[in-house]
């Protein structure tokens, strides 16, 4: 009679300092999360990359005409915009242009009080501020003679104010002097890269409704969603294992800033293109080769390898079912006047920059998806199905996947739905590349977003 294979041995627990490292490296990473969250929410968009407004306008170019800027969005347009302002190496032109924006972006607020200042210097002439006034003035008398905008006035206010802002006054400023035809004509401005908006659609559609036909598939064979497999262990206690990933992110850290230190030394921009790449890859290096290692088990064993019939139908169902829940929390955000943050969002990305570009697909679609599922499925998820139930695995899972994200609240339920999904991929298959995919495929879709 075979004896089943010994899973190798705990590993004793951390000396001493080796305690004083975790925490000190925990202290490290929180103030580092902290900090890397107030930089982002400071400074919204890359003012490095080419004309310093062409980043904010391709994000508010993203936001609906017919629809008051909702609050996120608007806080963040304004923080972009005082950053933008507050910058004394901005030339003449630019100033003028982050003004006029961002009299629209006030009055939006209902801040019409800061608006007059901006109005006030002249730098826009006299069509924009007559415009503005009429839009989100608190007199309407101001709208008596105003004609709507026609194409020549929307293009003189778009060399002020950009395009989304210039349209977005002209379409209250009709709202308001009750030329609703006008208002809807404007509203449906046609909307940029048409072809890469209709491609994604497309295969964003096709792959939900096979997604949602492989989970019925999975749904009727009614198969026990099957644990990780015995060759897949954790022999680690949770207390092991976190002081493992802390000095993992500690050392990658370290080595990410510093060479971001020294490309920036060199040349401005390649810094911010690549720190995350470096970051993911060498905390990628250090999960396979520090800590999978000391489990005795390879790359092959750490990312379930061995093909499953039903790894491509759960792949597909968690495409399909994770976009499914993204939309039913987007059409309960709408319903309740929330949309995403320009903080969830990746930074807005010109495809004539091609360094730029290729390190986003680094950073975004392939590194994230191995370095995340690796740790948070097949490390801390795989650990607590040791010892706790299914559901209590996955939902603990997935909250600690969901916190280090830092995104609006908006943000963080959908990355919470996200987690939900792989890790009950995760859990069904012992496998970890449904996961990987799915994780990946969202990824990719929202970096496609932000060319457009």
């Amino acid at each position: 009679m075979n004896e089943a294979p010994a899973l190798p041995a705990a590993p004793a627990g951390p000396r001493p300092f080796s305690r004083w490292l975790t925490v000190l490296g925990t202290l490290v990473i929180a103030a580092a999360l902290l900090g890397g969250l107030a930089v982002k929410r400071k400074s919204v968009v890359d003012t490095r990359a080419g004309e310093p407004l062409a980043a904010f306008d391709t994000l508010i170019r993203r936001e609906p005409l017919d629809e008051p800027l909702a609050d996120p969005v608007a806080a963040d347009a304004e923080r972009a915009l005082d950053a933008l302002l507050a910058e004394s190496s901005s030339a003449a032109a630019t100033r003028h242009g982050v003004r006029a924006r961002l009299a629209v972006v006030l009055g939006e607020r209902g801040r019409w009080r800061e608006v007059e200042p901006l109005l006030a210097t002249g730098e826009a002439g006299t069509v924009f501020p007559r415009v503005v006034t009429c839009a989100y003035g608190p007199d309407r008398k101001a709208c008596d003679g105003l004609a709507a905008c026609d194409q020549a006035r929307l293009a003189a206010l778009t060399a002020s104010a950009g395009a989304w802002c210039a349209a977005r006054a002209c379409v209250v400023a009709a709202g308001r002097i009750g030329d609703t035809a006008a208002a809807k004509r404007l509203a449906e401005l046609p909307a940029r890269f048409p072809r890469l908006r209709a491609a994604r659609a497309g295969l964003e559609g096709s792959l939900l409704a096979a997604g949602l036909l492989a989970a019925a598939i999975l749904f009727r064979r009614r198969r026990q969603p099957r644990p990780p497999r015995p060759d897949l262990p954790t022999p680690w206690s949770l207390g092991a294992l976190y002081a493992a990933l802390v000095r993992c992110l500690l050392w990658s850290m370290l080595v990410a800033f510093a060479l971001l230190a020294v490309l920036e030394a060199g040349r401005r921009g390649l810094g911010t293109a690549s720190v995350g790449a470096v970051l993911y890859a060498v905390g990628l290096w250090w999960i396979a080769r520090i800590v999978f290692r000391r489990w005795g088990i390879s790359w092959r064993d750490s990312l379930g390898w061995p093909a499953r019939r039903e790894i491509g139908l759960t792949m597909l169902a968690a495409i399909g079912v994770r976009r499914l829940g993204e939309y039913g929390i987007g059409l309960a955000a709408s319903a309740l006047h929330h949309r995403s943050a320009w903080t969830d969002l990746p930074p807005a990305l010109d495809p004539a920059a091609r360094w730029r570009l290729a390190m986003s697909v680094l950073e975004m679609v392939v590194l994230p998806p191995l370095v995340e599922e690796l740790v948070f499925r097949r490390a801390l998820l795989a650990r607590l199905l040791r010892d706790r139930s299914p559901t209590f695995a996955i939902v603990a899972s997935s909250v600690c996947f969901t916190l280090p994200h830092g995104y609006s609240p908006l943000g963080l339920v959908t990355i919470f739905w996200s987690g939900l999904v792989f890790g009950w991929a995760f859990h069904r298959t012992g496998n970890l590349w449904p996961s990987v995919a799915a994780h990946a495929y969202g990824n990719g879709m929202a970096l496609w977003w932000s060319l457009m």
